[in-house]
């Protein structure tokens, strides 16, 4: 059974499960089925369920493992190996709430996540600026909430939301500060904080140069042979690679490219971070 196959499994046993033991309630208050009978069908079920849980977390930990012994990230061999076993909405819960925790106390440890002698490449300054402008005004709401809104239950809904909120927009302005762009001897790798991963072998680069586009949506683009990985304006560079280069795509797997664009706050040392590791390329 493949990996796709065990977690299609698991998902319909615990559909099933919760089935069966709403009909086993049923029963139980019709006086149909014996109590003790009910409960030795649910933990079979339960049981069973257990059991493929348990293979999928071996099958990701191996995944991981190799994963880590390629040169991948520890977050993002983990999140690559998530993917592989569990079903998209989780581990896009898993990103974006376990990602801002990890983040956050990288902030307050005054760490970030990037490897022992890899040049760093700094993006996202306008993110920080409008994530930190929501981080004030945050509070301000919570305060006019109080203030204006007469319904208790009503005050609490919007200050737990606003508490979810504030919390989001911290963990993400962490993950931006704690988890730039890099370059050291092996690979490439841009980010868009915890939330996006690109990495490329530094061996297939060939040229990067200034050279803008404003017109995509979301975290990563992939399309035409190209991975952009956008900032809240657009790209300001593109890298050249070898045709059909393979670039690893957080939470997509690898992808073949030719072209690979991003921004940074600081083009020119950025252009001359990846030249330097790059060795030869054609000056462009």
């Amino acid at each position: 059974m493949t990996v796709s196959e065990r977690s299609r499994a698991v998902r319909l046993l615990k559909w099933a499960a919760l089935t069966v033991i709403a009909v086993e309630l049923l029963l139980v208050a019709t006086r149909v089925l014996d109590l003790g009978d009910a409960v030795i069908i649910a933990i079979g079920l339960e049981a069973l369920c257990g059991v493929l849980a348990l293979s999928l977390a071996v099958t990701a930990r191996v995944m991981y493992r190799r994963l880590r012994q390629a040169g991948v990230g520890r977050w993002d061999a983990f999140l690559q190996a998530a993917s592989g076993v569990l079903p998209r909405p989780m581990v896009t819960l898993l990103r974006h709430e376990l990602g801002g925790l990890v983040s956050m106390i990288l902030l307050l440890r005054r760490r970030k996540d990037v490897p022992a002698g890899a040049t760093v490449i700094r993006y996202g300054a306008a993110h920080k600026a409008f994530l930190l402008v929501m981080i004030v005004l945050t509070p301000v709401e919570i305060v006019l909430v109080e203030l204006l809104v007469p319904w208790a239950w009503l005050r609490i809904g919007l200050l737990v939301l606003a508490a979810f909120g504030l919390e989001w927009l911290f963990g993400f302005f962490s993950g931006v500060h704690t988890r730039p762009h890099y370059v050291d001897a092996h690979r490439l790798v841009l980010r868009t904080g915890h939330l996006a991963a690109v990495s490329v072998d530094v061996s297939s680069i060939r040229a990067v140069r200034r050279e803008i586009h404003d017109k995509y949506k979301g975290l990563v683009s992939v399309k035409d042979d190209v991975v952009a990985v956008p900032g809240m304006s657009g790209t300001a560079l593109t890298v050249t690679l070898e045709p059909g280069t393979p670039v690893r795509v957080q939470g997509r797997g690898t992808v073949h490219a030719r072209e690979v664009r991003f921004d940074a706050d600081d083009l020119d040392a950025a252009i001359r971070s990846i030249r330097e590791r790059a060795g030869s390329l054609d000056g462009r």
